[in-house]
């Protein structure tokens, strides 16, 4: 077939079919697709499926992606999916992971999906993002939902994150 949104479709459609009966060979065959949009919405249809019923295959399959969005997209969506269903195997797999840019967005989707629930457990895995920006975000973010949920506990955890104080009394402020 030539290259274009049809093409993308087909073979989207014949990794999702594959990964219905085996992940693996479905993850074989996403492998073998050239880099591109068609191999990105393969895998992504692949690793959703995977994901659901064994996220630690997924997550050891996309741990071996190279480094690029693909990547950040991808460790993302196990981090997310796994920490709804099982925070503490997900957390294992997240330890696993070596320090990168691509382990930082993992990390702060597992805050994001386990910080409405139990903000203290999420709050634990902040100080673990390198990029200080991408953490002061998270941090902001964990702070809202803490301060919702519970304002004491929230205001008391700010005043030890490392977040800069004027940004600390802006998010107390805006909970009022």
């Amino acid at each position: 077939m030539p290259e274009g949104t049809a093409r993308d479709g087909f073979l989207t459609g014949l990794a999702r079919g594959i990964g219905l009966t085996s992940p693996r060979d479905a993850a074989a065959f996403v492998s073998s697709l050239p880099p591109g949009n068609a191999q990105n919405s393969a895998a992504n249809t692949v690793l959703l499926q995977w994901v659901a019923y064994d996220p630690e295959g997924a997550g050891a399959w996309v741990s071996g992606f190279p480094d690029g969005p693909t990547r950040d997209s991808a460790l993302s969506t196990v981090a997310t999916r796994w920490a709804n269903g099982d925070p503490a195997g997900a957390g294992q797999w997240l330890s696993s992971l070596p320090i990168s840019s691509s382990r930082d967005k993992a990390v702060q989707a597992f805050v994001t999906s386990v910080g409405g629930q139990d903000p203290q457990s999420a709050a634990q895995w902040i100080p673990t993002i390198t990029d200080e920006t991408s953490r002061f975000t998270v941090i902001e973010n964990l702070g809202r939902t803490w301060l919702r949920v519970d304002k004491q506990a929230g205001q008391a955890w700010l005043s030890k994150s490392g977040l800069p104080e004027d940004r600390q009394q802006k998010l107390i402020q805006g909970a009022r």
